[in-house]
């Protein structure tokens, strides 16, 4: 059951890929999917684990699991570049960026500042720093993004009381 965990999270999953990728090339045959993960978490699970998961006192695995979580929340996203100032409509926030609908056509790479707004409250608003991961078509006047939050901005939100609900 523990080697399940690992499927879960992304980072692991692309680590198996890679790990599948190089037995592959070293047997000479495709070995599979399923045999590449359970010799991955059999050989390099563990350590992996241990750079990759927080655990404290009253913490355990589940903390990292946490950090994957999308939030539906009501809040205000304002979009900033150099150029120009935007509103968006959010769909999810997790601790790694925010995927939301605007009318505007952003490129992807594009670094952006967001201002997130929870309600009235300015307690409950955190100002961000994300890059353009992916835009993509919703109808004739609306893109949907992923803007991926930088390493500071991860750090911010994961600390705050933003997602405390």
């Amino acid at each position: 059951m523990e080697k399940y965990s690992f499927l879960k999270d992304p980072r692991a999953l692309a680590e198996i890929r890679k790990h599948k990728w190089i037995e592959s090339q070293k047997a000479g045959r495709e070995i599979g999917f399923a045999t590449a993960a359970c010799d991955w978490v059999d050989k390099y699970g563990q350590p992996w684990k241990e750079n990759h998961v927080k655990e404290g006192k009253n913490y355990s695995a589940f903390i990292e699991k946490r950090r994957f979580r999308r939030f539906r929340l009501d809040c205000d996203i304002e979009l900033k570049n150099d150029a120009a100032s935007l509103m968006a409509h959010r769909v999810d926030i997790s601790y790694f960026g925010v995927s939301c609908i605007t009318s505007n056509y952003l490129n992807a790479g594009s670094r952006l500042n967001i201002h997130l707004r929870l309600n009235s409250d300015s307690s409950n608003e955190l100002n961000c720093g994300a890059i353009v991961e992916r835009v993509a078509f919703v109808d004739h006047d609306n893109y949907e993004l992923f803007l991926k939050f930088d390493e500071t901005s991860q750090q911010q939100i994961e600390n705050s009381k933003f997602f405390s609900n």
